[in-house]
């Protein structure tokens, strides 16, 4: 018997800046918007049917969230061949953030069940109410080198630094660096001479190591929680 009813709004946009600084370095930004809005609303009439399938009283609820969620990536390219070698290097920052709000209202006991009635003010009794706002950010720094010699010995090197809010202060930051080496034996000359490259046209052998980051805890959670209300302890618990 319970009636609801949905509305919302989203809007996501971007826009992208390149700038060839000099030949052979560029500049790329990269910022994108996501915004969110969504409104519900819940009716259960009250109503008798017989002695045993009757609801005495009637509930109304109203349901709000919002969220803005915000991305600006900037990004250094150095691409450049001699000869036999090919670098490209790349350094760059991420931003992300995110704000949010959601609330919640519920009461019974309306006059009746028309639709004009249908609002918060009209209940007489056990009104409810529910709420939080939420914010997160991750900041990150990165860099990578690709060296390529003969199109055959590729050596390549990886570094982030990232810096997240969903964990605690001294915690909040994390450096992740990676390397790797790769031989392509498919263009040696002792495999075009065989024969073998005529179906063997890109075959490796790599090897890498590196270390990465996992950031997807509720934010928050390094916080202190007492009784069941979900509220938190700043500072010195003592």
């Amino acid at each position: 018997l319970t009636q609801n009813t949905w509305e919302g709004l989203g809007i996501k946009g971007g826009a992208a800046l390149d700038v060839k600084i000099i030949n052979p370095l560029t500049f790329h930004s990269d910022f994108s918007v996501d915004l969110e809005r969504d409104i519900s609303k819940g009716f259960t009439p009250s109503y008798f049917l017989n002695p045993n399938d009757f609801a005495t009283l009637n509930t109304i609820s109203d349901n709000s969230t919002w969220s803005n969620y915000y991305v600006w990536d900037n990004l250094l390219t150095y691409d450049q061949i001699w000869g036999n070698s090919h670098l490209t290097a790349m350094g760059g920052t991420s931003t992300e953030l995110t704000h949010g709000l959601t609330y919640a209202a519920s009461i019974q006991g309306i006059v009746n069940n028309d639709e004009n009635m249908r609002i918060i003010n009209s209940g007489t009794q056990n009104p409810g109410t529910s709420g939080y706002t939420y914010s997160n950010s991750l900041l990150s720094f990165f860099g990578r080198v690709n060296y390529i010699l003969k199109d055959k010995y590729i050596l390549t090197g990886n570094i982030r630094r990232d810096g997240s809010s969903n964990f605690g202060e001294g915690h909040e930051w994390g450096t992740f660096p990676s390397i790797a080496a790769t031989w392509r034996f498919s263009n040696e000359d002792f495999i075009q001479k065989s024969g073998l490259s005529s179906w063997l046209e890109d075959a490796k052998l790599r090897a890498s190591y590196g270390l990465v980051g996992n950031q997807n805890v509720g934010s928050g959670a390094y916080l202190t929680t007492y009784g069941n209300t979900s509220r938190y302890l700043f500072g010195n618990v003592n």
